[in-house]
C-alpha cells in the first residue's frame, strides 16, 4: 500500500494511539476512533481525522486496523457496530488485537465478498509501540499479508505465520512461553534466597 492509501484506525488505547500516530507521521491519511473521546482528541492534535463511528471509518479506508482490548470487544466492534458489514470491496481489515482464532476466521466468513482479513497481534510493550520496534505476528493469505506489510513496517518487524489465525496461536504460544521462563526466574530466585540464608544462619 502507498502512502495514499485511507487507513482507519480503530482503538486508541495504550497501544492503540501510539501506532496510529506512527502511521500518520508517516504520511499516510488516517482516520481514528475511539470510544473515549480524549485519546481521539488527542490523536486529532496529532494529525490523524476523527471518525464518527466505527462502521464510518471502516466505510472510508482501505486498510482498516483494529487494537481492542479482547476478543469480546473486536466482536462487538465489528459486529455489533456494523464495522464489519462496512468495510468496501477491496478494502483489507487487519486486526491487531490478540485475539481466538475461532473468532477471526468466523469474521473473515462474515465479512463483505471481495474484503480481506488479517489477524496480527504484537508484542513489544507501549515503547515498542512508540519507537516503531514491535514484533508483529502476522496470519492471512499470502497477498493480503503483501498487500499490508509495507503499513506495519513502521510499526516494527512484521513476521509471516501462516494462513488466518495462525498469527493468534504464534502470539499465544510466546505469552505461554513467557510466563513458563518467568515463573522459572521465579523458583530460581526463590532457592538462592534459601540458599543464602542456610549458608548465612548462625549453626
Amino acid at each position: 500500500m502507498s502512502s495514499s492509501e485511507r487507513i482507519g484506525f480503530i482503538g486508541l488505547g495504550t497501544m492503540g494511539k501510539p501506532m496510529c500516530l506512527r502511521l500518520a507521521a508517516a504520511g499516510y491519511e488516517v482516520t481514528g476512533y475511539d470510544i473515549a473521546p480524549g485519546p481521539l482528541k488527542e490523536a486529532v492534535e496529532a494529525g490523524v481525522v476523527a471518525g464518527a463511528n466505527s462502521a464510518e471509518v471502516a466505510g472510508r479506508t482501505d486498510l482498516l486496523l483494529t487494537s481492542l482490548a479482547n476478543p469480546d470487544q473486536v466482536a462487538m466492534v465489528m459486529e455489533g457496530s456494523g464495522a464489519l458489514a462496512a468495510l468496501r470491496l477491496g478494502s483489507v481489515w487487519v486486526d491487531l488485537s490478540t485475539n481466538r482464532r475461532e473468532l477471526i476466521q468466523r469474521l473473515s466468513e462474515n465479512a463483505p465478498e471481495g474484503v480481506s482479513v488479517a489477524d496480527a497481534p504484537l508484542t513489544g510493550a507501549v515503547d515498542g509501540a512508540r519507537n516503531g520496534r514491535l514484533t508483529i505476528f502476522i496470519g492471512g493469505a499470502e497477498t493480503t499479508v503483501a498487500k499490508v506489510a509495507p503499513v506495519l513496517k513502521h510499526l516494527g518487524q512484521v513476521i509471516s505465520c501462516g494462513p488466518l489465525g495462525a498469527g493468534n496461536v504464534v502470539k499465544l504460544v510466546t505469552n505461554q512461553l513467557w510466563f513458563v521462563a518467568a515463573a522459572a526466574i521465579g523458583e530460581a530466585a526463590a532457592a538462592v534466597v534459601v540458599a543464602c540464608l542456610l549458608y548465612t544462619s548462625p549453626s
